[in-house]
C-alpha cells in the first residue's frame, strides 16, 4: 500500500448547516509523507459551472458577499394588482379592481404597459392568471373563468367565458384541463382542449372553501382557507380520487409543489413546508413564523420565495425541507399579495404598491468549489482511502457550514465524509479530486478557507487469472495455477483452501513478482479455492483476486452396463438407438461401434453426457459390436462395458417373379388369381392391382403371407395392371416387380347371322353370312352338318363370314358358325339352308294339259249356265 498526503489552500462555499464544522482536536493522518502545499496563487480549480471559483488564485478562498433581492424596476399604472404570470417578455397582471393588465418586461428596470383586457361592464374582480401558450386564463371573483387569446399581446381577445358556481380565487392549467380554485364552489375542473369550447369535466367538494391550486405529476393540491391541505389524484380528471389532508393552523392561500415537498403560504401561520411523499398522508415538515400574514409561495431551485402584508418579500432556503433557513428580504412597502419567480427575477403585485421587478440574481448562498485531478496512480492500483482535514478556515458563525466530499473515480461519485475523518470509497479508482460545498445564511459575515490536508491509500488491483478456469477439475493432484503478472507488485501471496473460510488454507505462499504461475504439491482429492494478491514495494497486500476454484478427482467412474437394444438383436434401422445405464461417478461417456469385437476400426468413436444416443451415419449390412465407458470431468476413465453384437439388415427380398395372369392376357374369370415365384427369404407379398400404371389409388392393395392371391369380389370390364413385392423377417420391403397386364372379358362375342332359307337343287350363286360384334375376336370356326367346313383367326370388329351354299344335295343343312374371343368367351349362330329337289321338264307337260283341259270344260258349263 502507499499513503500519501496532500496539504492544500482553499477556498470554500456556502454549505447546509448540518454539516457545520467544528474546528477542535483535529489530526491529519499519515501527513508526514508526500505533503503538497497549494496557496491558489498559480493553481486554478474550477467548481461545477466549469467558472473559476470565487477568489481563487488569491491565496484565500471566501464566500461571496450576501445580498437581499433589490428593486430593478416597477410600473404603478395598476388597479390593485393581486396576481401576476410571466411567460416571455410579457408579465400578465390580474388587477382586482379593473381588468388584465399586459406588461412589457423586456427590460426588467421599465415595464411598460403593451395591452389592456377589459371584462365587460361592471366589476370582473380578477383573483388568478395562468398563461398556456397564447392562451390567457383569469380567474374572476364575478364573471368566472375569463379564456383570453394573448397571441397579439398588445392586442388581447376574448375567446369565451365559463361560469362557476361560486368566486373563483385560483387558476392553473395541466394539459387540456383547467383547474379553478372556487371558494365555496370546490375545485371546479374544465375541460378546455378547445379554449372556445370550455366543458365540464368534474368538480371536487372540498367540504370547505378552496382558495389555492397546484397540479404536478397526476396529483391535485388544493389550500383551503378553512385551515387545511388537500390532495387528490387527478390522472383521470373526470373522476378525481381524494388521497390525504393535513391540518394546518391558519388560513391557507397559494403555494407552489416541487417533487415531494409541498410549500404553503399560511397566512397568520406564516410559511409552512408539507412532505407529499405518500400522498394519503401528507405531513408538515417546518414551519416558518414571519411575523405577519404570508399570501404566496413561489419555488425555484433551493429557494423558496414568499409575500408578507409587513415584511415584502422574504427568501427562504428550503435545501432542507425540515429546516427552513432564512436569506434575505425586500420590503415593498404596502401589501404584497401573488409573485411569480423566473431565472432570481422576482415579479411582485403589491395591493397598493403596484407591480415591482425584484433581482436577486447577484445572490447565491451556496458555493461548490470542485478541484481537477490531484491524485493519479496508475491503471493497476485504485485509490481505496482518504481523509480530509480543513487546516486553516475562518470561525462558522451562525448560519454558516461546510461539507467535504472526495471522489477517487475523476468526479463520477462523490462521497461525504466529515472534518478528519478517513472513508473507505464505495466506488475507488485512480483519479483522487475533492469538493467543497460552503453555505452561508448569514448576511453579515463571510467565510474562508486557505488550507487542507488530503491523506489517501492506494491499494494494488485484483490480479486476473488464467489457469486453471474456474470450476475446473482434473485428476491431476499437482495443479499448476496461472496468472497475469502486475506491474507494481514485488511479490505475490498465493492462498489454496479446501474450505474457501481461508482460516487454515493448504497453500499460503509468497511468491516473487516475476513469477506468474505455481505448482502445488500433491493434494488429496477435493474441492479447493484459490486466490491471490500482489505485494507492493512497502509489503502492503493489493487487493485480493476473485476466488476461482478447482476439483481434484483421481477416481474413476463405475462400469457401465449396456440396455439397449439386448444382445444379438436384429434391427432393420440403420441408425440404431443405443442406451446404456448411468454409471455413479460419470459426468460424460465414450460409445464404440465397430464391424469387429476387438474395436480396431471403430465405425463410430464419440462421447456425449447423455445415456443414450442415436447414431447419425446409417450403418451397412452386417454385424456390429458396441460398447460404452464412464468418463468424469476430470479425465478418469471407467472401464467398458461387455460389449453386445448387434446385426443390421435394411435390404427387402429381390422383386418376386410374375406367373400368372400372363402379361397382356385376357380372362373371362373376374375374380382371377395373381401368383408369383416364391421368393427367397420373403414371409409376406403386397399385391397391387389398378387401372393405372402408377398405383396412385390401388383398386387392390393386400399383403398377405402367400405367394398367390385370388381376388375376392368381381373385377370390372376392362384393363388391369399388377405388380409385387416382398418382405422379409424383419419388415424390410424389396423393390416393385415388374408390372403386368390383364384384360377382364366375360362378355361373348355376337354372331350375328341371316333367316334361314331354302335353295332350290341345283342353285349356285348363294352363300351364307355373318356379321361378328366383338373387340377381342380370336378365331372362327364354321360346320356344315356338324363337318367343320372353315376355320381362320379373327381380330376385326364387324368381321363378315360367308360360306358358299353351292353343291348342297336336296334335303335341310345346318350352317353353324361359332367365333372365340382372347379371353375363351364363345358365341355362335346357326343358319338352316334347304335344298328342295326339281321335276324333268316332259312330265309336267302332260300334267298341265289335263289341267287346263279340266278348267276349260269348267268354264264353258258355268257361261252356259248363266245363259
Amino acid at each position: 500500500m502507499k499513503k500519501k498526503n496532500i496539504r492544500m489552500t482553499i477556498f470554500t462555499v456556502l454549505l447546509c448547516s448540518a454539516f457545520i464544522l467544528v474546528p477542535n482536536n483535529l489530526t491529519t493522518i499519515n501527513a508526514a509523507t508526500g505533503l503538497f502545499i497549494e496557496n491558489f496563487s498559480t493553481s486554478t480549480y474550477y467548481d461545477v459551472a466549469n467558472t473559476n471559483a470565487t477568489s481563487w488564485g488569491t491565496g484565500l478562498v471566501e464566500s461571496p458577499d450576501k445580498a437581499n433581492p433589490e428593486l430593478k424596476g416597477i410600473y404603478n399604472n395598476t388597479n390593485d394588482p393581486v396576481d401576476v404570470f410571466v411567460e416571455g417578455d410579457y408579465a400578465y397582471v390580474a388587477d382586482y379592481h379593473g381588468d388584465l393588465s399586459i406588461l412589457d418586461i423586456s427590460d426588467p428596470a421599465n415595464p411598460t404597459s403593451v395591452g389592456n383586457y377589459t371584462m365587460g361592464t361592471g366589476a370582473a374582480t380578477p383573483t388568478g392568471v395562468y398563461i398556456q401558450g397564447t392562451v390567457c386564463y383569469v380567474a374572476t371573483r364575478n364573471w368566472g373563468l375569463q379564456i383570453v387569446d394573448v397571441s397579439n399581446p398588445a392586442n388581447p381577445s376574448n375567446i369565451s367565458a365559463y361560469d362557476t358556481i361560486d368566486h373563483p380565487e385560483d387558476v392553473f392549467v395541466s394539459g387540456d384541463f383547467c383547474y379553478i380554485a372556487d371558494q365555496f364552489g370546490g375545485v371546479q375542473i374544465v375541460y378546455v382542449n378547445n379554449p372556445s369550447n370550455p366543458t365540464n369535466s368534474s368538480a371536487i367538494n372540498i367540504g370547505g372553501n378552496a382558495n389555492g391550486v397546484y397540479v404536478e405529476n397526476s396529483k391535485l393540491y388544493v389550500t383551503d382557507y378553512n385551515s387545511r391541505f388537500l390532495v387528490y389524484d387527478v390522472a383521470a380528471p373526470w373522476a378525481p380520487v381524494h388521497l390525504g389532508n393535513v391540518s394546518l393552523t391558519n388560513n391557507a392561500f397559494d403555494l407552489s409543489v416541487d417533487g415531494n415537498t409541498a410549500y404553503v403560504a399560511n397566512g397568520w401561520a406564516g410559511f409552512v413546508t408539507i412532505n407529499v411523499t405518500v400522498p394519503s398522508n401528507p405531513t408538515i415538515l417546518d414551519t416558518y413564523w414571519t411575523g405577519d400574514y404570508v399570501k404566496d409561495a413561489k419555488f425555484e431551485e433551493h429557494k423558496v420565495y414568499v409575500t408578507d402584508s409587513v415584511s415584502g418579500v422574504i427568501v427562504f432556503d428550503v435545501t432542507n425541507p425540515s429546516d427552513i433557513t432564512l436569506i434575505g428580504s425586500y420590503d415593498t412597502w404596502n401589501w404584497p399579495d401573488g409573485l411569480f419567480v423566473k431565472d432570481q427575477m422576482v415579479y411582485v403585485t403589491d395591493y397598493f404598491g403596484g407591480f415591482l421587478v425584484l433581482d436577486h440574481t447577484g445572490f447565491e448562498n451556496r458555493v461548490v468549489a470542485q478541484s481537477t485531478s490531484i491524485v493519479s496512480v496508475t491503471d493497476e492500483a485504485q485509490i481505496v482511502k482518504a481523509s480530509m482535514v480543513l487546516e486553516n478556515y475562518s470561525t462558522l458563525w451562525s448560519g454558516m457550514a461546510i461539507a467535504l466530499y472526495l471522489s477517487a473515480d475523476g468526479g463520477g461519485n462523490w462521497q461525504y465524509l466529515n472534518n478528519g475523518e478517513e472513508i473507505t470509497f464505495t466506488n475507488p479508482g485512480t483519479d483522487l479530486r475533492f469538493q467543497l460545498v460552503l453555505i452561508c445564511y448569514n448576511l453579515v459575515n463571510a467565510t474562508w478557507v486557505s488550507e487542507l490536508n488530503i491523506d489517501y491509500t492506494t491499494e494494488l488491483d485484483g490480479i486476473g487469472k488464467i489457469s486453471p478456469i474456474d470450476t475446473f477439475e482434473t485428476n491431476d493432484n499437482t495443479t499448476t495455477l496461472t496468472w497475469y503478472s502486475l506491474t507494481g507488485a514485488n511479490n505475490y501471496l498465493l492462498q489454496v483452501d479446501s474450505t474457501g473460510s481461508w482460516i487454515s488454507p493448504e497453500i499460503n505462499v509468497t511468491i516473487s513478482g516475476s513469477v506468474s504461475d505455481y505448482t502445488t504439491a500433491p493434494l488429496s482429492d477435493d474441492t479447493y479455492y484459490w486466490r491471490i494478491a500482489g505485494i507492493d514495494s512497502d509489503g502492503d497486500l493489493g487487493k485480493w483476486s476473485t476466488v476461482w476454484q478447482f476439483n481434484i478427482d483421481t477416481i474413476a467412474p463405475d462400469q457401465t452396463a449396456l440396455k439397449t437394444p439386448s444382445n444379438n438383436s436384429n434391427l432393420n434401422d440403420a441408425t440404431p438407438y443405443l442406451e446404456w445405464w448411468m454409471t455413479t461417478g460419470a459426468d460424460y461417456y465414450q460409445l464404440q461401434v465397430d464391424d469387429s469385437n476387438d474395436f480396431s476400426s471403430t465405425t463410430v468413436n464419440m462421447t456425449t453426457s447423455n445415456t443414450d444416443y442415436t447414431l447419425i451415419t446409417p450403418l451397412a449390412d452386417n454385424t456390429y459390436y458396441w460398447r460404452v465407458r464412464g468418463i468424469d470431468n476430470a479425465g478418469n476413465v471407467g472401464f467398458w462395458s461387455t460389449y453386445y453384437a448387434l446385426h443390421i439388415d435394411v435390404t427387402g427380398p429381390n422383386p418376386p417373379v410374375l406367373i400368372q395372369p400372363l402379361n397382356d392376357s385376357y380372362t373371362n374369370d373376374n375374380t382371377p388369381q395373381l401368383q408369383t415365384d416364391i421368393t427367397p427369404t420373403a414371409i409376406g407379398w403386397q399385391f397391387q392391382v389398378d387401372i393405372v400404371d402408377t398405383f396412385v389409388s390401388p383398386t387392390i392393395n393386400n399383403t398377405q403371407a402367400s405367394n398367390s392371391y385370388s381376388i375376392p369380389s368381381d373385377l370390372s370390364e376392362g384393363r388391369y395392371y399388377w405388380r409385387v413385392r416382398a418382405k422379409d423377417s424383419l419388415d424390410n420391403w424389396g423393390p416393385w416387380s415388374a408390372v403386368w397386364t390383364f384384360t377382364v372379358d366375360t362378355i361373348e362375342p355376337i354372331v350375328s347371322g341371316p333367316a334361314d332359307f331354302d335353295l332350290d337343287e341345283g342353285d349356285t350363286s348363294h352363300s351364307v353370312s355373318w356379321v361378328l360384334t366383338e373387340i377381342n375376336l380370336e378365331n372362327y370356326v364354321v360346320f356344315l352338318d356338324d363337318a367343320a367346313v372353315d376355320s381362320g383367326l379373327l381380330t376385326l370388329v364387324g368381321d363378315d363370314l360367308s360360306i358358299s351354299t353351292d353343291g348342297l344335295a336336296v334335303g335341310s343343312h345346318n350352317f353353324t358358325c361359332v367365333v372365340s374371343d382372347r379371353a375363351g368367351n364363345i358365341g355362335k349362330n346357326t343358319v338352316i339352308v334347304t335344298v328342295i329337289a326339281v321335276i324333268a321338264e316332259f312330265n309336267q307337260n302332260l300334267i298341265i294339259l289335263p289341267i287346263l283341259a279340266l278348267v276349260g270344260i269348267s268354264v264353258v258349263s258355268i257361261l252356259k249356265r248363266r245363259k
